[in-house]
């Protein structure tokens, strides 16, 4: 499987996060000492659109000079990203500019853009200028005890929780079938780890084969995962998902 290779290096650190919520209204803070933080949109924001609109903001947090908003552009299969160009001297949003590479060139294109937006679903990673700063997300929490994500047509998914709550491969078992992938970014090397589902024998698992890249060596490595328990995604983060076939599932979640 092609993986994604990048250009930057970025430090490794834990994560801390919080959720809160009553009824129709949560939130949920990102904080680190990492650099950059993970975000799958499980909320969706309170307002007409349905979108966070990011003119000087970054979801619910006032954005800074230099503060980066990546995203993956599955056409060139690498990180797009905007960057905070920061305030005139008048107190004026001076904008983003928006860095990609043409698919056909390979080159880097920037643009300048004056806002974007974001919304429920959406896996971006988020680096803060200086490099502790967290993010806020809030807005609309699903309603009912359950929810249900339909991954149709041949493609590649982003992959959020429709609830704030941790992802396990057990979670993954009850829809999805031999071949299937999720992938996630791993921050240490900067590129993708992916979860490859073995199917099962009869009703019994077959586990997953964990693929990732040694450190060190960059040489891959394949680990044979059989846990249900294992959380591939905490509360609030987000991966991507490609069926084996290319054929529909459907995820079921409860609370």
């Amino acid at each position: 499987m092609k993986k994604v290779m990048f250009a930057a290096a970025v430090a490794a650190a834990g994560l801390a996060f919080g959720i809160e919520s009553s009824n129709t209204v949560g939130y949920q803070t990102y904080e680190s000492g990492m650099g950059i933080e993970n975000i799958g949109a499980a909320f969706s924001p309170i307002n007409a659109s349905g979108t966070w609109n990011a003119t000087s903001n970054i979801y619910d947090t006032a954005a800074v000079a230099g503060d980066v908003v990546m995203f993956l552009n599955p056409e060139v299969f690498d990180l797009d990203y905007y960057q905070f160009n920061g305030y005139d001297g008048s107190g004026n949003s001076q904008g983003w500019t928006y860095n990609t590479t043409d698919p056909n060139t390979g080159d880097p294109i920037d643009t300048a853009v004056s806002s974007f937006t974001l919304g429920k679903g959406q896996v971006t990673y988020c680096q803060p200028a200086d490099g502790i700063s967290g993010f806020l997300t809030a807005g609309e929490v699903q309603s009912g005890t359950s929810a249900t994500v339909a991954f149709n047509d041949d493609g590649f998914f982003e992959f959020v929780n429709p609830f704030p709550k941790a992802t396990t491969l057990g979670d993954l078992e009850t829809f999805c079938q031999a071949g299937d992938i999720l992938m996630v970014l791993n921050f240490e090397i900067f590129d993708l780890d992916y979860y490859q589902f073995n199917g099962k024998s009869g009703d019994v698992s077959q586990g997953w084969t964990y693929n990732t890249s040694d450190p060190n060596t960059g040489d891959p490595v394949d680990e044979l995962v059989t846990d249900p328990t294992t959380v591939v995604l905490p509360a609030g983060q987000g991966g991507y998902f490609q069926p084996g076939d290319g054929g529909n599932r459907s995820w079921t979640v409860t609370l």
